[in-house]
C-alpha cells in the first residue's frame, strides 16, 4: 500500500510544473497563431496583388479590342468613302460623256434661242 501511494505522488504532477506546461502550450499556440496569421497576410498580399495584375490586364485587354475595333470601323469607312468617291467619278465621267454628245445641240439651241438664227439653215 505504501508502495502505492509513493508510485501515485510520483505520478502526480505539481501545480509549478502543471503552469509550466500550461505556460508552454500558451506560447506554442500564441507562436502557431503569429505564424498562421503572417501566411495568412501573405497569402492576402499575393491575391491583392494577383487582383491588381488581372484588373491591368482586362483594362489593356479592353484597350486593345477598343482599338482594334476603331482601327477596324475607320477601314470600313475609307471602303465606304473609296466606292463612294468611286460611283462620284463614274457619275461625272457618265455626265461629261453625255454632255459632249449633246453639246452640238446646246449650242444650236443657244444660238437659236438667242439670236433667232437657225445654224442648219444657213449651212
Amino acid at each position: 500500500m505504501k508502495k502505492k501511494k509513493i508510485e501515485q505522488v510520483s505520478n502526480e504532477i505539481s501545480p509549478q510544473q502543471s503552469l509550466e506546461k500550461i505556460l508552454r502550450l500558451e506560447i506554442e499556440v500564441a507562436e502557431k497563431i503569429a505564424s498562421a496569421k503572417d501566411e495568412a497576410e501573405k497569402k492576402l498580399f499575393k491575391a491583392r496583388e494577383h487582383t491588381t495584375e488581372l484588373r491591368n490586364q482586362n483594362i489593356n485587354a479592353a484597350r486593345k479590342n477598343r482599338d482594334e475595333m476603331i482601327h477596324a470601323e475607320i477601314e470600313r469607312a475609307h471602303c465606304e468613302a473609296d466606292e463612294i468617291v468611286l460611283t462620284a467619278r463614274q457619275a461625272v465621267e457618265n455626265f461629261l460623256y453625255l454632255g459632249k454628245q449633246k453639246e452640238s445641240e446646246a449650242v444650236r439651241r443657244v444660238v437659236n434661242g438667242i439670236l433667232r438664227f437657225d445654224l442648219e439653215q444657213d449651212q
